[in-house]
């Protein structure tokens, strides 16, 4: 798929739309993500520990554990009682048949990316965006 290059020169009168668009994506992303990995306010009085084996070791700590992102954790209130179980995230195949069992979804992996692909691959993020809503008839 060809990159596109954002627009030089001054701003046309779609511009504006485009970075406001962008910029909701880019913020709904993080709040996804962020939700994601069991993020609480700053100011929440409530504190979560976090539960898996490694290597055969309970390891236990107070935010998800990285070497479990493949595996179930517990989530366990202050008093050790199991607040919830954070399910493992998704393997690229996984995803892709998610993708594929929802019409009219795509599914991309973007090399260059990690886990904020907006910030991480922005022409590339936007491209699939633009050409998503042109195969969608989407007038933005």
């Amino acid at each position: 798929m060809p990159m596109r290059s954002p627009p030089t020169g001054s701003a046309t009168a779609s511009e504006p739309k485009r970075l406001a668009y962008a910029a909701r994506l880019m913020a709904s992303a993080l709040l996804a993500t962020a939700g994601a990995f069991g993020a609480r306010a700053a100011d929440s009085p409530k504190t979560y520990i976090f539960q898996c084996e490694v290597n055969g070791k309970k390891v236990t700590s107070d935010r998800p554990i990285a070497e479990c992102a493949n595996k179930e954790q517990r989530q366990l209130n202050p008093d050790g009682s199991l607040y919830r179980i954070v399910k493992p995230i998704p393997t690229p195949d996984e995803t892709e048949e998610m993708a594929d069992s929802i019409p009219g979804a795509r599914f991309v992996v973007l090399e260059q990316s990690a886990h904020l692909a907006a910030l991480e691959s922005p022409e590339e993020v936007n491209a699939l965006i633009d050409d998503f809503l042109a195969d969608q008839g989407a007038a933005y």
